[in-house]
């Protein structure tokens, strides 16, 4: 009697936690919303690919196709923009563009797509002395999303206007009583300089405003004080490039009316808005509208990315040259704080005006994978690690390794289900006893935690890596990689001596040399070998850098580190940082005595 009450107990266990653990990950409302929004498209387009080739090429340049466009690259940085880039071209070379706002999205729309042309250098260069907000906004997240420098345009100076422009009560507006869309579009704008000290008071200001205008129902107060989606999906943008869960924060979850038990989140406001075919329409109860469809899918494709753990979505991957003798700035590997920039939702007036959808040393090769960094792939932003955020945002607003919600809720479910085929077929055959359902139902549980607490990272998630600007109080080297000494050896060597240029690394307390090589090379897709790790029980060493391996031209040849112009006498990944150093990575063919002067 005992024995069978023990057994009976032990299954019911194990039954829970088969059922329990496979809802363990919560299922975010916006990803119904953005599987039937881009599988929409792919209808339309025979394919998402197809979509950009057909339909949005035709209609470049008109101001919700640049939204879609950086969108579905969001979506799926694979995705091919050729054909669009040339509908671009076409469409800038035929018009007179004078719009800050129009020469800023169509700049992000190149950028997104990797192109750097003299569109968008002119767009870099705007004389912003009269601009309205939006354009202020604008170039600051163009400056960001393609990392470049502006001689006119400092992003000093325009954080200081955006600042010096916010109302006492949080928020932001062209004209009237602060706006929604507005403030929205001001937080992607700062969110990479959060902080800072000003800003960082500036942005808690705005999210406080933006509580205040959610509704029971999740959605928000707009332009006019009227609800709408565009309003909802600026606040979803700006709320993922903080690195803030629109699903987990308590200030952006709000109680029904009616019954307090019911619970919702920014995502359950905009599903409000999405219409049977997956569009979205301007307003409860209108029709489809393209400008609304093209910034929710903005708002749904920065939610993908913020739960797979990459840059917000105006991170568009591999960063420009800086002009001058600025180093890039490049921040230690951590997944979702908000680097990029977003579109705004407001034209200058009107929330449902055109412009208003744009509101829119050597210590180095291994074969282990753990030890290689691929040149493939950006998960771009197209951009970071496979990390996904947290329940909260104490990593200094970066989110938390957690892996990607979607999948694992989906796999989870899956285990659940083939659990329950599994007993639903034993029952037909007479044979459910416990002696048969408990090894499935521990071999359930035990994939179900394998699926939670292991976390897998793709190629191209491996190399997506925040770049941001250093703020006050960050302490940072300078970093490059250099093999000069390959001129007229090596006939691919670089024109100019470097595999990478002076770059600005932001460290961490306890970083190395080689944590600051493995940071800059991720973020710049630039392959490396190594054994080892920081820290580890094998000291680091680094046998290949961007193609360039040890003993490649001859048996002295490999590379080297130096710090301060010397040469440390510690491997790289046991040479602790500090503010102001600056490392030098060298290709050598005699051991170092041709690196002196490097």
């Amino acid at each position: 009697m005992k024995k069978t009450f023990f057994k009976k107990t032990i299954a019911c266990l194990l039954l829970t936690l088969v059922v329990a653990a496979g809802f363990a990950i919560p299922s975010n409302a916006y990803s119904t919303q953005s599987s039937k929004l881009f599988s929409l498209f792919s209808s339309e387009g025979g394919g998402l690919q197809g979509y950009i080739d057909n339909v949005l090429a035709a209609e470049a340049g008109g101001g919700d196709s640049e939204w879609l466009f950086i969108a579905l690259k969001g979506h799926t940085p694979s995705l091919n923009g050729d054909k669009y880039v040339a509908a671009l071209d076409s469409f800038t070379a035929a018009n007179d563009i004078t719009k800050e706002t129009d020469f800023e999205r169509i700049a992000m729309a190149y950028t997104s797509a990797g192109v750097n042309n003299d569109f968008v250098k002119s767009a870099l260069e705007l004389d912003l002395s009269s601009s309205t907000l939006n354009g202020i906004f604008f170039e600051l997240i163009l400056l960001d999303s393609g990392n470049y420098d502006s001689a006119k345009n400092s992003r000093d100076d325009l954080i200081n206007k955006i600042l010096s422009s916010q109302k006492s009560d949080g928020g932001w507006t062209i004209f009237g009583p602060s706006d929604v869309d507005m403030t929205a579009m001001a937080l992607q704008a700062l969110a990479p300089y959060k902080s800072g000290s000003n800003v960082a008071s500036a942005i808690e200001s705005a999210l406080a405003f933006l509580s205040k205008k959610q509704k029971p129902d999740g959605d928000f107060v707009g332009f006019n004080n009227t609800l709408s989606s565009e309003s909802t999906s600026q606040v979803i943008i700006a709320l993922t490039a903080l690195g803030i869960d629109p699903a987990k924060d308590d200030r952006f979850i709000k109680s029904d009316s009616q019954d307090e038990t019911i619970r919702r989140t920014a995502y359950d406001g905009l599903a409000r808005y999405q219409l049977s075919d997956g569009s979205y329409c301007h307003t409860i109860g209108g029709g489809k509208n393209y400008k609304a469809t093209a910034q929710a899918a903005c708002a749904l494709a920065a939610a993908e990315r913020f739960y797979a753990g990459k840059p917000s979505l105006y991170s568009f991957g591999k960063p420009n040259e800086p002009s001058g003798d600025q180093p890039a700035i490049v921040t230690p590997d951590e997944p979702d704080d908000g680097s990029d920039s977003s579109p705004s939702g407001e034209d200058d007036t009107d929330s449902s005006s055109d412009d208003a959808a744009s509101s829119l040393s050597a210590e180095a090769s291994s074969d282990a994978p753990a030890g290689s960094d691929d040149d493939s792939g950006a998960g771009s932003s197209d951009e970071a690690s496979s990390e996904g955020p947290s329940d909260t945002t104490a990593n200094d607003g970066h989110t938390s390794v957690s892996g990607k919600i979607t999948y694992k809720y989906y796999a989870c479910g899956a285990v659940v289900l083939l659990f329950a085929a599994a007993c639903g077929y034993l029952a037909y055959k007479k044979k459910a006893s416990l002696k048969n359902i408990i090894p499935l139902a521990v071999i359930a549980a035990l994939l179900i935690c394998g699926i939670i607490f292991i976390n897998f990272t793709s190629v191209k998630d491996f190399y997506s890596v925040n770049l941001n600007s250093a703020s006050d109080g960050d302490e940072s080297v300078t970093i490059s990689i250099s093999c000069n000494i390959l001129q007229g050896v090596a006939e691919d060597a670089p024109e100019d001596g470097y595999i990478l240029k002076p770059t600005q690394y932001v460290i961490n307390e306890g970083d190395t040399v080689f944590d600051a090589l493995l940071a800059v090379t991720r973020a710049n897709h630039i392959k490396i070998n190594y054994t080892g790790s920081s820290g580890g029980l094998l000291s680091v060493y680094v046998s290949s850098i961007g193609g360039y391996a040890e003993m490649q031209y001859g048996a002295l040849s490999g590379w080297i580190y130096r710090v301060n112009n010397y040469t440390p006498d510690v491997g790289c990944g046991s040479y602790k940082l500090k503010d102001g150093d600056v490392i030098k990575w060298v290709y050598t063919l005699d051991l170092g005595k041709d690196a002196e002067n490097e």
